[in-house]
């Protein structure tokens, strides 16, 4: 009884939970990666909103032009878009590399002289490459919170730093606007990690 005793008092608490999960920041990353590309993903094949469309055509250019060696060509937009652009037009370049038949799609949205609101065709061909975008852009804003729990844990308690990275990652409005192929997530993400 006395050694039992004895065994009980000499041990060192494990910690509660969170402290142990707290001491695999590299499985917490994972987790939160995970959890906010889920919720980010949620888009694809749902709806479309009005200016992903327009997007997917000016990240079409934009590859375009850095395909041509025209960088002035590059401004595609009148507002700073081109974190939205890159990745629209890498997951077009990853999205012809997996699936060549879309290759049709691509070469006639770029023989579009422009684009209108009423040309439906090019609305139909455009939304070939939209998931893909979403996508890349899903993954990076995922990425943008792993990278906020990274920077907070070294400001904050790691509690708090998970804390905010996770209503981050749920946080419905956020979620919504960071999974679709435009500038709002992105440009969320950018200013919460400058911060």
């Amino acid at each position: 009884c006395m050694r039992y005793h004895w065994v009980l008092m000499n041990q060192t608490p494990a910690g509660s939970w969170i402290d142990r999960l707290l001491a695999n920041p590299i499985l917490l990353s994972v987790v939160l990666f995970a959890a906010a590309l889920v919720l980010r993903l949620l888009a694809l094949g749902r709806y479309v909103t009005p200016d992903e469309l327009i997007w997917v055509y000016r990240s079409v250019l934009f590859r375009e032009a850095i395909r041509a060696g025209q960088w002035a060509d590059t401004l595609v937009a009148g507002h700073p878009g081109v974190t939205t652009t890159w990745l629209g037009s890498a997951a077009i370049s990853v999205q012809l590399a997996l699936r060549s038949g879309d290759l049709s799609a691509y070469r006639w949205i770029t023989q579009l002289a422009y684009l209108t609101p009423d040309n439906m065709e090019a609305y139909r061909q455009l939304y070939t490459f939209l998931d893909a975008g979403r996508t890349a852009v899903a993954m990076v804003n995922s990425l943008g919170i792993v990278a906020v729990f990274w920077l907070a844990r070294r400001l904050l308690d790691g509690r708090i730093a998970l804390l905010a990275a996770f209503l981050l990652a749920i946080d419905p409005f956020f979620a919504g606007l960071s999974g679709l192929l435009h500038v709002d997530g992105l440009l969320s993400t950018w200013s919460i990690l400058s911060l």
